[in-house]
């Protein structure tokens, strides 16, 4: 009997491994338009301590980090002069 894995964004099934994509749980909040919950740091960001996983196919974690790594290239071309 083999393991058959599911991506927790397009459902789509694998008898390999899936990519663990982390983030804090206050991020589901904000995207959600729910700005009540977590903690506040000393420069006013929301924040948490725990965090959520989602498993994913290689398509669905290649679309969600390229987007992430895109804006992680832009803030620090923003702030090079800093």
């Amino acid at each position: 009997m083999s393991i058959v894995y599911q991506c927790d964004a397009c459902g789509k099934t694998s008898k390999k491994g899936l990519n663990v994509f982390s983030y804090l749980c206050h991020m589901e909040d904000i995207a959600n338009g729910n700005l009540g919950h977590g903690y506040v740091d000393s420069d006013f960001e929301i924040v948490s301590g725990r965090s959520v996983s989602s498993h994913l196919c290689n398509k669905c974690y290649n679309v969600v980090v390229i987007e992430s790594v895109r804006k992680l290239y832009e803030i620090q071309k923003d702030n090079m002069g800093e």
